[in-house]
C-alpha cells in the first residue's frame, strides 16, 4: 500500500497532530485507550491520524500504541520484580492472552524468558 506524502502546507499541522498524539499515548497508555480516543484528543479523524502515523512513523497508531506498551513492559521485566500479571495491567493490556500474543510475536519469547535472558546479561 503506497502512502502519498503530505503536502508542504499541511506538514506543520501534521507534525503538531503527531506530537499531540504521541504525548497522549505516552501519558495514557496504562488506560484502556484506542485509536478513536487518540484521534478525538488530537481533534482529527482516525483515518487522518492513520495517514500521519504512516507518513512519520511508518506504522499505524494502534501498532505504535502496542509497541509502546511492550517497550514499557520490557523495561519493567528487567528493572523490577513485578509479576508478569502486574506488568500486563500496568502497561494497559486488558488481559494476559493479548499481552502474551503480542509479546511472543514481537520478541519470539515469553515475558519470563525475556526477563531471565536480560537479567542474566546484566
Amino acid at each position: 500500500m503506497c502512502h502519498e506524502p503530505l503536502n508542504v502546507s499541511t506538514k506543520l499541522h501534521s507534525e503538531t497532530h503527531l506530537d499531540k498524539a504521541l504525548n497522549y499515548i505516552h501519558n495514557n497508555y496504562i488506560y484502556d485507550i484506542n485509536v478513536v480516543d487518540i484521534a478525538n484528543y488530537v481533534g482529527i479523524d482516525r483515518t487522518y491520524l492513520y495517514k500521519i502515523f504512516m507518513n512519520y512513523k511508518n506504522t499505524s497508531p494502534l501498532q505504535y500504541l502496542i509497541n509502546y506498551r511492550l517497550s514499557v513492559a520490557k523495561k519493567l521485566l528487567i528493572e523490577t520484580e513485578y509479576s508478569v500479571t502486574e506488568i500486563i495491567y500496568s502497561c494497559g493490556f486488558k488481559d494476559a492472552p493479548t499481552f502474551y500474543k503480542h509479546f511472543k510475536k514481537r520478541l519470539n519469547m515469553t515475558p519470563l524468558e525475556y526477563r531471565e535472558e536480560n537479567i542474566n546479561a546484566l
